[in-house]
C-alpha cells in the first residue's frame, strides 16, 4: 500500500480508498524506480481500491492450492461423450 484516502461514494457517505502496488522492493530487484529495485508491475499498473475489497491481503498469505485426483467428482462422467483426436 502507498497511500490511502477518503472518497465519497454517495452523499454523506466516504469509503477509505488504499493505493497499491504491485511491487515488492527488494535488493537485487529485476526493475527500479525513484524507491529503489523491485519485483512486480510498474506504476502503470497502480491502482486504488476499497480497504474491504477481498482483494488486498498481506503479501505471500494466499497459496495456489492444487487438488489431486481423490478431488475431482467423476459421477457425471458418463454425460460427457469424449472427443476425438
Amino acid at each position: 500500500m502507498l497511500d490511502l484516502k477518503e472518497q465519497l461514494v454517495a452523499p454523506g457517505r466516504t469509503a477509505v480508498m488504499a493505493y497499491i502496488g504491485y511491487r515488492v522492493y527488494v535488493e537485487n530487484g529485476q526493475k527500479s524506480d525513484e524507491k529503489g529495485s523491485y519485483d512486480g508491475w510498474s506504476i502503470r499498473f497502480d491502482e486504488w481500491v476499497s480497504v474491504f475489497s477481498p482483494r488486498i491481503h498481506p503479501y505471500l498469505s494466499k497459496t495456489n492450492r492444487q487438488f489431486g485426483d481423490e478431488d475431482l467428482d467423476d459421477n457425471f462422467d458418463h454425460l460427457m461423450k469424449p472427443q476425438e483426436g
